[in-house]
């Protein structure tokens, strides 16, 4: 691989540095560039050592002894200890850093550091899917996470270290002279482009090198060009939530109704461009159930009406909540012509990604809301992760007791085959309720200047640029 050289990754919006512990919009490009997890699953989802070298469960899987990489430093030429790792987990447990999965953390009882490179932890309760915190889990910087969102001090372990960042404009990034496996680039360039038609003009201009929030058909326009590369990657969880306790939303009825009024086939080909998995459940590949509870709703405009105006809905008004990404805006234009085409008056509010996510995250996005969800984990944690699942601070606000009860179920079966059937009951009352629709699971397309090389992306779809190079 070529020596040298400035990568140019498109951003489409400033970072958020103090949602480094979370995954959030204008993170996704940096981060895992900067930062490193313990471990990190590969393509085929084993767990691979980055900054743990080993770790073992006990008989009980209710403690993980971890054995950590020696002579890892941090940015500011700290030694990486034992304690980073407990400080770290200490934090991914705090509500106010806004984890997703902040659920796993708050089941450990105790993380020690008995050395510099050993840490022990034990689980108040065995959860399999342990590692999975330890994938998504950036180790930060005990010595400056309290004053990181200033900007100025954005320390890790990464390949790369934080430069500069120009709020509106850019951020730079430059390798670590001191890693481990020093990087081939230079360094790292973000410049911070929101509007996605400027975003493709860049790539096209050759102003930058990487895209990964293009629709999937403003992506394809890039595809017979051999100047570029379009590379598919895990998808993203396309919903349209609504509150149960907001009118009409409060009738079921209505609910369902939503379900038979979109047509997901036409989102489908407009605004991805058939790079979708079709789905109405937010359940993976690799979780178990019975696939035939995947086709509840089928599009049909005069069964929704009907519904509607036998609920008395006819006439109502809705206000659906958006991000302004490009794809989500696109995807509420036929939900609206949908909704609108079985009686509803219909409007939007758009957010900066920035307020969206701390809407999502506070649970106050009114009415209806458009977002998007990465896959990657199994349904025991996008249940505890995702707002719009959680069990009793979901953003649709959703308390009922049998909801919980499922829940439970679910995390408690003993087998894969209690475990299907606690899925299955599961599975049937969402989508009776009907108070999260997903239109589809939609495959991210990111796209490449052909002589951009040498990427990596995480479970999570963050890219890896620790052996990138550019062709000269």
């Amino acid at each position: 691989p070529t020596k040298g050289g400035v990568a140019v990754l498109a951003q489409n919006a400033d970072p958020q540095l103090t949602a480094i512990l979370a995954q959030r919009a204008g993170n996704g490009n940096w981060v895992m560039n900067v930062y490193e997890p313990l471990l990190r699953y590969d393509k085929d989802g084993k767990a691979q050592p980055v900054l743990a070298k080993a770790w073992k469960w006990s008989p009980d899987m209710m403690t993980l002894d971890i054995d950590l990489l020696e002579g890892v430093t941090y940015h500011s030429g700290r030694a990486f200890t034992a304690d980073d790792v407990v400080f770290t987990l200490g934090e991914v447990a705090k509500p106010a850093n806004n984890s997703q999965l902040r659920f796993m953390a708050e089941n450990i009882s105790s993380a020690t550091a008995s050395s510099p490179t050993k840490v022990q932890i034990k689980l108040k309760a065995p959860m399999g899917n342990f590692l999975d915190l330890l994938d998504f889990t950036p180790m930060v910087d005990k010595e400056t996470w309290a004053t990181i969102k200033d900007g100025q001090k954005v320390i890790g372990t990464g390949p790369f270290q934080w430069d500069k960042w120009t709020p509106g404009a850019e951020i730079t990034l430059k390798r670590y002279e001191a890693y481990r496996d020093p990087a081939h680039l230079d360094g790292i360039s973000l410049p911070i482009i929101t509007d996605a038609t400027a975003q493709m003009n860049a790539i096209r201009g050759g102003r930058v090198m990487f895209s990964s929030v293009l629709t999937p058909s403003d992506a394809s326009t890039f595809k017979t060009d051999p100047k570029f590369v379009l590379v598919e990657t895990g998808g993203s969880s396309v919903p349209l939530g609504v509150n149960v306790t907001m009118a009409p939303f409060d009738k079921k009825e209505v609910r369902q109704a939503l379900g038979y009024a979109i047509d997901r086939e036409r989102i489908a080909n407009q605004v991805f461009a058939g790079a979708v998995r079709k789905t109405q459940l937010y359940w993976g590949t690799t979780d178990q159930f019975d696939k035939s509870l995947d086709n509840k709703y089928n599009y049909d405009p005069a069964k929704a009406r009907q519904m509607i105006e036998k609920a008395g809905a006819a006439g109502a008004s809705i206000e659906i909540s958006i991000p302004n990404y490009a794809a989500q805006q696109s995807t509420y234009e036929i939900v609206r012509n949908n909704l609108e085409a079985v009686g509803f008056k219909v409007s939007s509010k758009i957010y900066n990604s920035t307020d969206y996510n701390a809407k999502l995250a506070e649970g106050n996005l009114g009415q209806a809301f458009i977002t998007t969800h990465g896959s990657g984990f199994s349904a025991r944690v996008r249940l505890n992760a995702l707002p719009t699942l959680r069990e009793k601070t979901n953003i649709s606000k959703v308390t009922d007791p049998k909801y919980t009860t499922l829940r439970q179920n679910l995390f408690s079966a003993k087998s894969d085959e209690e475990g299907k059937l606690a899925l299955d009951e599961l599975t049937k009352y969402m989508t009776d309720e009907a108070f999260s629709l997903v239109l589809m699971d939609q495959n991210n397309v990111n796209v490449f200047a052909a002589n951009f090389k040498g990427t990596t992306f995480s479970v999570t779809n963050q890219v890896i640029c620790d052996k990138a190079y550019v062709v000269k």
